[in-house]
């Protein structure tokens, strides 16, 4: 039957997939291997890149992958987990698929909102006491870049490992310029690529 379930996602094309019924969609996600997982986020995210999805409709899709990642046997490979910080007082739809994202791929992570500057101050203080291995910032808006350029070099030392982006940079590229020693990937493969990377050079050096 699992066999039959993994043909039959791979034949149909997990780009359509994006776009299937909900209760179709929950059950193909729910039988989903780990390599299935990433390839339907990268079509999802192709498709919200395109404007061919909804909001709600990504919301729904990440909720079965986290559900299915739950049943899944894997090892994690990062001690400490990933930062993924947004600014808002609501989870927004780009944090929540970095964060997913990089779950399918085998890391660990923790979600932050930020409001105001106290709170990156309270997580200032939270990663001095335990460093995290990398720090990810998703922009939904350009102020709060100003907020992070002032308190750079105290990110920066605790760890080099500080990545951003957001839609903020699609529309200002030159925004990056605020920010010159943090890293911009592409996108969420080339994140996911860079912290495995680096995650590698740090245990090689710790052996």
């Amino acid at each position: 039957m699992e066999a039959t379930m993994v043909e039959t996602v791979n034949s149909d094309n997990l780009k359509g997939l994006c776009h299937s019924a909900a209760n179709d969609q929950g059950y193909l996600i729910s039988q989903m291997s780990q390599p299935e997982l990433v390839s339907l986020l990268d079509n999802t995210i192709y498709s919200w890149n395109h404007r061919e999805i909804r909001p709600s409709h990504i919301l729904y899709i990440i909720e079965h992958v986290n559900q299915r990642l739950g049943t899944l046997d894997k090892a994690y490979l990062n001690a400490e987990p990933v930062s993924v910080c947004y600014f808002s007082a609501l989870q927004t739809v780009g944090a929540l698929l970095v964060q997913t994202y990089l779950e399918t791929k085998g890391f660990k992570t923790e979600l932050h909102g930020i409001t105001a500057n106290t709170d990156l101050e309270l997580l200032i203080n939270k990663w001095n006491c335990k460093k995290p291995d990398s720090i990810v910032f998703s922009f939904s808006a350009f102020q709060f870049i100003y907020s992070i350029q002032s308190y750079s070099d105290e990110l920066l030392k605790i760890t080099d490992d500080i990545f951003a982006g957001g839609v903020v940079f699609n529309l200002d590229e030159s925004l990056k310029d605020l920010l010159p020693r943090f890293v911009f990937p592409a996108d969420l493969t080339d994140l996911a690529k860079l912290i495995d990377g680096r995650y590698l050079c740090k245990s090689k050096k710790s052996e």
